[in-house]
């Protein structure tokens, strides 16, 4: 007489497998998660500076852009009082920057230097304002 259900060696040697494959997918997975966290954080940065450009094009003053660390804050500098702060995980800045979009929504100076997953690199603010840039 058979029966017709698994033997315990069996059922290890399936999980032992399944384990084994987790183990090889799992980090690969995790690292696919961080960086389209990573480029969607970047995404974001670029939105907030192209919205303080059509900012102060639209109400025709000048805005200030402070880069420090991994934190970016906007300053309307007609009012004189800070508009908003934002903080990044996978975004920092070298050194402290700031920019000034002027009224027309223009960017001085053009570029400035960020630090994107592990490498620092020039950001064209010129470009990302005229959207030639994605």
């Amino acid at each position: 007489m058979r029966n017709s259900g698994f033997s315990l060696i069996e059922l290890l040697v399936v999980l032992s497998l399944m384990g084994l494959g987790a183990a090889l997918v799992g980090p690969a997975t995790l690292n696919q998660v961080a960086r389209a966290e990573a480029q969607a954080e970047l995404n974001r940065l670029k939105s907030s500076l192209r919205g303080m450009s059509h900012r102060a094009f639209t109400r025709s003053g000048e805005v200030a852009v402070q880069l420090y660390n991994n934190q970016l804050g906007y300053i309307d500098l007609v009012s004189g009082s800070e508009i908003s702060r934002q903080s990044f995980e996978y975004i920092g800045f070298p050194h402290e920057q700031s920019v000034t979009f002027n009224r027309n929504g223009y960017p001085s100076p053009e570029q400035v230097s960020i630090v994107y997953r592990g490498r620092q690199q020039e950001l064209n603010l010129f470009r990302l304002v005229e959207a030639t840039d994605e």
